[in-house]
This record gives C-alpha cells, sequence and structure tokens, in this order.
C-alpha cells in the first residue's frame, strides 16, 4: 500500500514539477523578449532623433571631407541620399509593419554592412552604438543591450516624397517627418517549432523642426 502510494506522490509530482518548469521557462522568455523589445524601441528612437538632427545639419553637398561627409568616405555625395540614409524603397513609401526579409528584402538595411566606418549615416549610428567590443574604436560603455546579431538587425528608413530633381534625392525639410524602423527576429524557446518565429518590430517617428 505504502508502495503505492510512493508512485503516485512520484507521479503528480513528475506531472506539477513538468507545469512548473514550462510556466518558469515561459516567463523567463517572455522577460527576455520584452527587455529585447525595449532595448530595440530605445534605439528606434535613438535612430530617429540622429536623423532630423543630423540629417537635417548635413543636408546640403560639401566639397571638402568633413564630418558629415563622412570624413571623405562618400565624396561630395549629400546626406540624404547616401547609402544608410536613402530609403531603399519609394521615398513617401511606408516602411514594412512586419519583418518578412523574404518578401520585403529590398526595404531593409542590414545593421552589419554598416558596422565599420565613421557613424555619419542612420543605419551606422545604430551600429555603433551597439559596438561592445573593447578593441574596437566604437566601444560605448552602458551603451544599448548587447547580443544583438548584427547581420540579423534590419533598418528600414521612412523620408517623405520631396524628392529634388536638381539633386537626384530625397530632401526633408522643416515639418516634415522621419521615420526610422528597425526590426529583428527574436530567437525563442518556440522557434524550435516550424512557424512560431517571433520577430519584433520597434520604430520612431520625428519632425523636423
Amino acid at each position: 500500500m505504502k508502495q503505492r502510494e510512493a508512485g503516485q506522490t512520484m507521479i503528480e509530482f513528475g506531472i506539477i514539477a513538468t507545469v512548473m518548469f514550462v510556466i518558469i521557462i515561459g516567463l523567463v522568455d517572455a522577460g527576455r523578449a520584452v527587455f529585447e523589445f525595449n532595448s530595440l524601441s530605445s534605439l528606434a528612437r535613438y535612430a530617429g532623433r540622429w536623423a532630423v538632427v543630423v540629417g537635417y545639419s548635413c543636408d546640403t553637398a560639401t566639397s571638402a571631407s568633413d564630418w558629415c561627409d563622412q570624413m571623405g568616405q562618400a565624396g561630395t555625395q549629400p546626406f540624404w541620399s547616401q547609402p544608410g540614409n536613402v530609403p531603399r524603397q519609394t521615398g513617401g513609401a511606408s516602411c514594412p509593419t512586419v519583418y518578412d526579409e523574404s518578401t520585403y528584402s529590398g526595404d531593409y538595411y542590414t545593421a552589419s554592412d554598416y558596422s565599420a566606418g565613421t557613424a555619419s549615416t542612420i543605419v551606422g549610428a545604430i551600429a555603433h552604438r551597439l559596438d561592445s567590443s573593447q578593441s574596437g574604436s566604437n566601444f560605448l560603455r552602458a551603451g544599448f543591450a548587447t547580443g544583438f546579431d548584427l547581420s540579423r538587425l534590419k533598418v528600414c528608413i521612412q523620408l517623405p516624397g520631396s524628392w529634388v530633381a536638381a539633386r537626384s534625392m530625397y530632401l526633408p525639410r522643416p515639418g516634415d517627418a522621419v521615420g526610422v524602423v528597425v526590426y529583428y527576429p527574436y530567437f525563442h524557446i518556440g522557434s524550435f517549432i516550424p512557424g512560431t518565429q517571433l520577430n519584433l518590430v520597434a520604430s520612431s517617428q520625428y519632425q523636423i523642426t
């Protein structure tokens, strides 16, 4: 009789422990997702502010190798026509609201492509903001959350459709809104199950003043 009760207790404990384990893992996983989303949101806001402040102050072509010109790396190319700043989609078009690289690959920049060089582009500023390598020239102490894979971090830039034919570029003016959307595929426990990938999307929009 005692052996039967002991066996029943072990079975009940196993069931309860399994349920509790799943709940605890789920809470930890959800906490990680919220933490990464908050970091992504902060990153989108930082990039949006960068776009309107730096972008507007560097909106003209330069003949010298100055900071706005990426220290000569971009020649005399204006800020808003440089790769990493100019929208990859048609000017005025909205950025995708979901992360689907196979469908919207033409709208995204990949952050890892801008991790080197001077951070005078929006995407470059994002990549450098996440640099946590003490051996790198862009090392940031107490920066945003580390752990983002820059090769999987995608950025979409949204500008109003103000096409300036004389300069062959979209040029935001005071009062225009500049949007930045950041995408990141979050790896969670359910990622092992096909069709359960959770993609994080954060956006910001600032008005040029």
